[in-house]
Protein backbone atom coordinates (compact mmCIF):
# COMPACT_ATOMS: atom_id res chain seq x y z
CA UNK A 1 0.00 0.00 0.00
CA UNK A 2 1.46 2.74 -1.25
CA UNK A 3 1.72 5.79 1.96
CA UNK A 4 2.09 9.82 1.67
CA UNK A 5 4.29 11.80 2.60
CA UNK A 6 5.34 15.35 2.86
CA UNK A 7 2.54 16.21 4.84
CA UNK A 8 4.21 18.46 7.75
CA UNK A 9 5.30 20.84 4.98
CA UNK A 10 1.96 20.93 3.39
CA UNK A 11 0.27 21.55 7.02
CA UNK A 12 2.43 24.27 7.58
CA UNK A 13 2.58 26.13 4.50
CA UNK A 14 1.05 29.60 5.29
CA UNK A 15 -1.21 29.36 3.07
CA UNK A 16 -2.86 26.12 4.63
CA UNK A 17 -2.79 28.31 7.64
CA UNK A 18 -4.68 30.91 6.42
CA UNK A 19 -7.16 28.83 5.03
CA UNK A 20 -7.76 26.67 8.88
CA UNK A 21 -8.01 30.02 10.41
CA UNK A 22 -10.57 31.24 8.17
CA UNK A 23 -12.41 27.56 8.39
CA UNK A 24 -12.25 27.07 12.14
CA UNK A 25 -13.24 30.98 12.50
CA UNK A 26 -17.03 29.83 11.01
CA UNK A 27 -19.48 30.81 13.40
CA UNK A 28 -17.38 32.55 16.05
CA UNK A 29 -15.85 35.28 14.20
CA UNK A 30 -17.48 37.31 16.97
CA UNK A 31 -15.94 36.50 20.07
CA UNK A 32 -12.36 38.86 20.88
CA UNK A 33 -10.12 36.02 20.85
CA UNK A 34 -11.40 35.42 17.16
CA UNK A 35 -11.15 38.75 16.31
CA UNK A 36 -7.69 39.83 17.30
CA UNK A 37 -6.51 36.89 14.50
CA UNK A 38 -9.00 37.39 11.98
CA UNK A 39 -7.64 41.19 11.78
CA UNK A 40 -3.96 40.30 11.28
CA UNK A 41 -4.34 36.69 9.99
CA UNK A 42 -1.19 37.07 7.95
CA UNK A 43 1.43 37.64 11.03
CA UNK A 44 -0.87 35.09 13.31
CA UNK A 45 -0.23 32.68 10.33
CA UNK A 46 3.22 33.29 10.17
CA UNK A 47 3.09 32.52 14.09
CA UNK A 48 1.52 29.69 14.23
CA UNK A 49 3.65 28.72 11.98
CA UNK A 50 6.78 28.87 13.80
CA UNK A 51 5.04 27.20 16.37
CA UNK A 52 4.39 24.24 14.63
CA UNK A 53 8.09 24.41 13.12
CA UNK A 54 9.57 24.71 16.51
CA UNK A 55 7.36 21.65 17.96
CA UNK A 56 3.74 22.16 19.15
CA UNK A 57 2.60 21.41 22.39
CA UNK A 58 -1.29 21.86 23.71
CA UNK A 59 -1.25 25.29 25.23
CA UNK A 60 -2.58 25.11 29.25
CA UNK A 61 -5.70 27.00 28.31
CA UNK A 62 -7.23 23.46 27.07
CA UNK A 63 -10.61 23.15 28.80
CA UNK A 64 -12.81 19.97 29.47
CA UNK A 65 -16.20 20.18 30.08
CA UNK A 66 -19.20 18.11 30.66
CA UNK A 67 -22.55 18.43 28.25
CA UNK A 68 -25.66 17.49 27.70
CA UNK A 69 -26.11 15.74 24.06
CA UNK A 70 -29.39 17.33 22.64
CA UNK A 71 -31.92 15.36 22.06
CA UNK A 72 -30.36 12.10 23.55
CA UNK A 73 -29.76 14.57 27.21
CA UNK A 74 -26.87 12.44 27.57
CA UNK A 75 -24.02 13.77 29.73
CA UNK A 76 -20.44 13.94 27.33
CA UNK A 77 -17.33 15.13 28.42
CA UNK A 78 -16.10 17.02 26.03
CA UNK A 79 -12.75 19.15 25.00
CA UNK A 80 -12.39 22.08 24.07
CA UNK A 81 -9.31 24.28 22.43
CA UNK A 82 -8.21 27.76 22.59
CA UNK A 83 -8.27 29.51 19.46
CA UNK A 84 -4.99 30.24 18.76
CA UNK A 85 -2.79 28.36 18.29
CA UNK A 86 -4.22 25.15 19.20
CA UNK A 87 -7.51 25.36 17.02
CA UNK A 88 -6.04 26.71 13.88
CA UNK A 89 -2.76 23.96 14.12
CA UNK A 90 -5.73 21.48 14.43
CA UNK A 91 -7.45 22.43 11.55
CA UNK A 92 -4.78 22.75 9.56
CA UNK A 93 -3.75 19.05 10.40
CA UNK A 94 -7.24 18.02 9.79
CA UNK A 95 -7.39 19.42 6.86
CA UNK A 96 -3.86 18.23 4.71
CA UNK A 97 -5.37 14.31 6.84
CA UNK A 98 -8.95 14.10 5.84
CA UNK A 99 -8.82 13.62 1.82
CA UNK A 100 -6.51 10.88 2.76
CA UNK A 101 -8.30 9.17 5.47
CA UNK A 102 -11.76 9.64 3.40
CA UNK A 103 -10.60 7.57 0.17
CA UNK A 104 -11.16 4.73 2.21
CA UNK A 105 -14.66 5.16 4.44
CA UNK A 106 -17.39 2.73 3.51
CA UNK A 107 -19.68 4.74 0.76
CA UNK A 108 -22.28 4.17 4.21
CA UNK A 109 -19.90 6.21 6.64
CA UNK A 110 -22.38 8.54 7.73
CA UNK A 111 -22.12 11.20 10.37
CA UNK A 112 -18.77 13.67 10.55
CA UNK A 113 -17.87 13.13 6.73
CA UNK A 114 -18.81 16.63 4.85
CA UNK A 115 -22.07 16.14 2.43
CA UNK A 116 -22.98 12.79 4.52
CA UNK A 117 -25.38 14.06 7.48
CA UNK A 118 -28.13 12.22 9.41
CA UNK A 119 -30.18 12.94 5.94
CA UNK A 120 -27.98 10.23 4.02
CA UNK A 121 -28.34 7.79 6.64
CA UNK A 122 -31.92 7.97 6.49
CA UNK A 123 -32.07 7.50 2.31
CA UNK A 124 -29.48 4.76 2.69
CA UNK A 125 -31.98 2.74 4.70
CA UNK A 126 -34.71 3.70 2.65
CA UNK A 127 -32.96 2.39 -0.59
CA UNK A 128 -31.85 -0.82 0.70
CA UNK A 129 -35.61 -1.98 1.93
CA UNK A 130 -36.29 -0.64 -1.72
CA UNK A 131 -33.89 -2.35 -3.41
CA UNK A 132 -34.05 -5.82 -1.64
CA UNK A 133 -37.07 -6.18 0.86
CA UNK A 134 -35.87 -10.29 1.06
CA UNK A 135 -31.80 -8.81 2.34
CA UNK A 136 -33.36 -6.25 4.98
CA UNK A 137 -35.88 -8.61 6.59
CA UNK A 138 -33.57 -8.40 9.70
CA UNK A 139 -31.89 -5.43 11.43
CA UNK A 140 -28.79 -5.83 14.04
CA UNK A 141 -28.16 -2.52 15.85
CA UNK A 142 -25.48 -2.09 17.68
CA UNK A 143 -23.42 0.95 19.65
CA UNK A 144 -19.92 1.12 20.98
CA UNK A 145 -19.09 1.56 24.64
CA UNK A 146 -17.44 4.77 25.06
CA UNK A 147 -16.04 4.90 21.64
CA UNK A 148 -14.03 7.96 22.01
CA UNK A 149 -12.69 7.77 25.19
CA UNK A 150 -11.97 3.82 24.55
CA UNK A 151 -9.71 4.49 21.41
CA UNK A 152 -6.33 3.74 21.92
CA UNK A 153 -4.20 6.40 20.67
CA UNK A 154 -0.93 4.15 20.50
CA UNK A 155 -3.49 2.06 18.00
CA UNK A 156 -4.78 5.31 16.17
CA UNK A 157 -1.36 6.17 15.54
CA UNK A 158 -0.30 2.17 14.22
CA UNK A 159 -3.46 2.83 11.85
CA UNK A 160 -2.50 6.02 10.68
CA UNK A 161 1.04 4.84 9.75
CA UNK A 162 -0.29 1.76 7.19
CA UNK A 163 -1.29 5.19 5.17
CA UNK A 164 1.24 7.92 6.13
CA UNK A 165 4.90 7.94 6.42
CA UNK A 166 5.59 11.60 7.47
CA UNK A 167 7.10 11.10 10.91
CA UNK A 168 7.11 14.60 12.01
CA UNK A 169 3.39 15.00 11.04
CA UNK A 170 2.30 11.53 12.91
CA UNK A 171 4.47 13.64 15.74
CA UNK A 172 2.41 16.47 15.40
CA UNK A 173 -1.27 14.34 15.28
CA UNK A 174 0.32 12.78 18.89
CA UNK A 175 0.25 16.25 20.24
CA UNK A 176 -2.95 17.26 19.47
CA UNK A 177 -4.32 13.45 20.37
CA UNK A 178 -2.80 14.10 23.84
CA UNK A 179 -5.03 17.12 24.98
CA UNK A 180 -6.43 13.80 26.28
CA UNK A 181 -5.45 11.64 28.62
CA UNK A 182 -6.62 8.67 26.58
CA UNK A 183 -8.83 7.96 23.41
CA UNK A 184 -9.59 10.75 21.37
CA UNK A 185 -10.57 14.01 22.41
CA UNK A 186 -14.25 14.54 21.75
CA UNK A 187 -15.59 17.57 20.86
CA UNK A 188 -12.67 18.41 18.70
CA UNK A 189 -12.26 18.56 14.69
CA UNK A 190 -9.77 16.14 14.23
CA UNK A 191 -10.75 13.76 16.90
CA UNK A 192 -13.87 13.30 14.40
CA UNK A 193 -11.92 12.77 11.22
CA UNK A 194 -9.84 9.94 13.44
CA UNK A 195 -12.49 8.04 14.62
CA UNK A 196 -14.68 7.75 11.63
CA UNK A 197 -10.62 6.42 9.73
CA UNK A 198 -10.15 3.51 12.80
CA UNK A 199 -13.65 2.41 12.33
CA UNK A 200 -12.58 1.57 8.41
CA UNK A 201 -11.15 -1.66 8.53
CA UNK A 202 -14.40 -2.91 11.08
CA UNK A 203 -16.75 -1.70 8.04
CA UNK A 204 -14.87 -3.60 5.47
CA UNK A 205 -14.80 -6.51 7.37
CA UNK A 206 -18.36 -6.32 7.85
CA UNK A 207 -19.40 -5.77 4.25
CA UNK A 208 -16.47 -7.65 2.74
CA UNK A 209 -15.70 -11.20 5.61
CA UNK A 210 -18.64 -11.19 7.45
CA UNK A 211 -20.77 -11.05 3.78
CA UNK A 212 -23.55 -8.88 5.44
CA UNK A 213 -26.25 -7.46 2.94
CA UNK A 214 -26.20 -4.16 3.51
CA UNK A 215 -24.96 -1.76 6.11
CA UNK A 216 -24.75 1.90 7.46
CA UNK A 217 -22.65 3.63 10.28
CA UNK A 218 -23.37 6.57 11.97
CA UNK A 219 -20.14 7.28 13.75
CA UNK A 220 -20.24 4.45 16.63
CA UNK A 221 -23.61 3.80 15.92
CA UNK A 222 -23.83 0.97 13.15
CA UNK A 223 -27.07 -0.92 11.41
CA UNK A 224 -26.25 -4.20 9.44
CA UNK A 225 -29.33 -6.09 7.44
CA UNK A 226 -29.68 -9.24 6.53
CA UNK A 227 -32.27 -12.05 6.01
CA UNK A 228 -31.49 -14.40 8.16
CA UNK A 229 -31.55 -13.72 11.87
CA UNK A 230 -29.31 -16.39 12.80
CA UNK A 231 -26.72 -14.91 10.11
CA UNK A 232 -26.96 -12.09 12.21
CA UNK A 233 -26.36 -13.13 15.91
CA UNK A 234 -23.21 -15.09 13.92
CA UNK A 235 -22.36 -11.35 12.54
CA UNK A 236 -22.28 -10.32 16.10
CA UNK A 237 -19.89 -12.69 17.85
CA UNK A 238 -17.91 -11.79 14.80
CA UNK A 239 -17.91 -8.16 15.24
CA UNK A 240 -17.24 -8.47 19.17
CA UNK A 241 -14.07 -9.98 18.18
CA UNK A 242 -13.20 -7.57 15.95
CA UNK A 243 -13.93 -4.72 18.18
CA UNK A 244 -11.95 -6.41 20.64
CA UNK A 245 -8.85 -6.19 18.58
CA UNK A 246 -9.35 -2.42 18.36
CA UNK A 247 -9.48 -1.85 21.87
CA UNK A 248 -13.19 -1.40 21.99
CA UNK A 249 -16.33 -2.87 23.25
CA UNK A 250 -20.15 -2.91 22.17
CA UNK A 251 -22.38 -1.59 24.23
CA UNK A 252 -25.35 -4.35 26.12
CA UNK A 253 -27.81 -2.15 24.53
CA UNK A 254 -27.69 -4.59 20.82
CA UNK A 255 -31.10 -5.57 19.74
CA UNK A 256 -31.65 -8.16 16.50
CA UNK A 257 -35.13 -6.77 15.13
CA UNK A 258 -37.91 -7.82 12.75
CA UNK A 259 -37.80 -5.05 10.38
CA UNK A 260 -41.63 -5.27 9.22
CA UNK A 261 -42.72 -4.61 12.88
CA UNK A 262 -40.33 -2.38 14.87
CA UNK A 263 -39.06 -0.43 11.97
CA UNK A 264 -34.87 0.80 12.25
CA UNK A 265 -34.23 2.81 14.97
CA UNK A 266 -31.61 5.22 13.14
CA UNK A 267 -30.03 8.90 13.49
CA UNK A 268 -33.39 10.35 15.52
CA UNK A 269 -36.21 8.60 12.92
CA UNK A 270 -37.54 5.47 12.97
CA UNK A 271 -37.70 4.04 9.12
CA UNK A 272 -40.08 1.38 7.96
CA UNK A 273 -39.75 -1.19 5.15
CA UNK A 274 -43.56 0.57 3.55
CA UNK A 275 -41.76 3.88 2.61
CA UNK A 276 -42.81 5.42 6.14
CA UNK A 277 -40.30 7.48 8.73
CA UNK A 278 -41.44 9.06 11.94
CA UNK A 279 -39.08 10.72 14.74
CA UNK A 280 -38.60 8.89 17.82
CA UNK A 281 -39.92 9.94 20.93
CA UNK A 282 -37.04 12.00 22.45
CA UNK A 283 -36.87 14.33 19.57
CA UNK A 284 -40.27 14.79 19.30
CA UNK A 285 -40.29 15.88 23.30
CA UNK A 286 -37.20 18.84 22.02
CA UNK A 287 -39.31 19.68 19.27
CA UNK A 288 -42.21 20.35 21.90
CA UNK A 289 -40.13 21.67 23.86
CA UNK A 290 -38.83 24.26 21.59
CA UNK A 291 -41.98 25.12 20.23
CA UNK A 292 -43.45 25.99 23.49
CA UNK A 293 -40.88 28.23 24.24
CA UNK A 294 -41.04 29.85 21.31
CA UNK A 295 -44.49 30.48 21.72
CA UNK A 296 -44.27 31.69 25.08
CA UNK A 297 -41.33 32.57 25.86
CA UNK A 298 -40.59 35.29 23.23
CA UNK A 299 -38.73 34.40 19.46
CA UNK A 300 -34.79 34.77 19.93
CA UNK A 301 -31.98 34.10 17.68
CA UNK A 302 -30.93 30.86 19.36
CA UNK A 303 -34.20 29.06 19.66
CA UNK A 304 -34.83 30.34 16.13
CA UNK A 305 -32.30 28.22 14.94
CA UNK A 306 -32.68 24.97 16.71
CA UNK A 307 -36.55 25.33 15.76
CA UNK A 308 -35.52 25.68 11.74
CA UNK A 309 -33.40 22.90 12.23
CA UNK A 310 -35.95 20.35 13.69
CA UNK A 311 -38.43 21.89 11.13
CA UNK A 312 -36.18 20.56 8.73
CA UNK A 313 -35.87 17.43 10.15
CA UNK A 314 -39.28 16.45 10.69
CA UNK A 315 -40.51 17.81 7.38
CA UNK A 316 -39.56 14.87 5.59
CA UNK A 317 -41.24 12.39 7.85
CA UNK A 318 -45.01 10.89 8.18
CA UNK A 319 -44.95 12.57 11.80
CA UNK A 320 -48.11 14.28 11.12
CA UNK A 321 -49.83 15.07 14.31
CA UNK A 322 -46.15 16.79 15.48
CA UNK A 323 -46.51 18.50 12.25
CA UNK A 324 -49.37 20.21 12.35
CA UNK A 325 -49.43 21.07 15.75
CA UNK A 326 -46.14 22.57 16.16
CA UNK A 327 -44.86 23.21 13.06
CA UNK A 328 -47.36 24.06 10.51
CA UNK A 329 -47.64 27.74 11.69
CA UNK A 330 -46.76 29.77 9.06
CA UNK A 331 -46.05 33.03 11.63
CA UNK A 332 -43.93 31.10 13.80
CA UNK A 333 -41.61 29.53 11.44
CA UNK A 334 -41.41 33.20 9.62
CA UNK A 335 -40.58 35.17 12.41
CA UNK A 336 -37.95 32.18 13.24
CA UNK A 337 -36.59 32.76 9.87
CA UNK A 338 -36.68 36.85 10.56
CA UNK A 339 -34.92 36.40 13.97
CA UNK A 340 -31.83 34.17 12.17
CA UNK A 341 -31.47 36.72 9.61
CA UNK A 342 -31.71 39.80 12.26
CA UNK A 343 -29.63 40.55 15.06
CA UNK A 344 -33.04 41.87 16.49
CA UNK A 345 -34.05 40.94 20.56
CA UNK A 346 -36.17 39.20 21.92
CA UNK A 347 -39.95 39.48 20.61
CA UNK A 348 -42.97 37.83 21.27
CA UNK A 349 -44.17 34.78 18.81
Amino acid sequence: MKRTGHLFERATEVASIKHAIAAASKGKANRPEVRSVLSDIDNAAEAIRGIALAGYKPSNGVKRMKVIDGPSKKQREVYKLPFFPDQCIEWAVAEALRPILERGLDPYSVGSVRGRGGAAGKKAVERFYNNDRKGTKWSLYYDIRHFYQSAPQEKVLSALRTKIKDERFLRLVAQLMGVAPTGLAMGTYLSQILGNFYLQRLDHTIRESMKAEHMVRNVDDTIVFSGNKRKLANIRKSIIGELASLGLEMKPNWRISRTRDEGTDFVGYRIFPNGKSEIRKRVFRSVRRTALRLRFHGVSKKRSKRMMSYYGFVKNTNSNKVISRYLKNPDLIEKSRAAIRSPEKEQKA
